[in-house]
């Protein structure tokens, strides 16, 4: 039985993803497609403070699920994430991260994975 992906950021994510898979990044974002098209209740859900423990400034970072709002942030980056939490996302403004879409995202030479 195949499920039906109804949320347009998944299925806008799976498909650039998967058009993208023959370039240069085609394992990473084969991977991150597969962890974007998954059922909301097995998607990734990261902390802030995790974020900031893997993330250097300035780096590129996709999250493919949710940004929750534990913890804080000390340095500066790039995010693209499927959802944030209100928490998270006021956070991450204080600390100047900047919050991207993944369309932006593809086309950045170093990308981070955090899941």
């Amino acid at each position: 039985m195949s499920r039906k992906i109804e949320n347009e950021k998944i299925i806008e994510w799976a498909e650039l993803f998967g058009s993208a898979s023959s370039e240069k990044k085609r394992k990473l974002f084969k991977r991150i497609a597969k962890f974007a098209a998954k059922p909301k209740r097995s998607r990734v859900s990261i902390n802030l403070n995790r974020l900031d423990k893997y993330a250097n400034a300035s780096d590129n970072i996709i999250v493919p699920g949710k940004v929750l709002g534990v913890g804080k942030v000390t340095k500066s980056f790039n995010i693209s994430a499927l959802d944030y939490s209100s928490e998270a996302a006021k956070k991450l403004a204080e600390s100047k991260c900047k919050m991207v879409s993944i369309k932006e995202m593809v086309g950045k030479p170093d990308i981070k994975l955090i899941i």
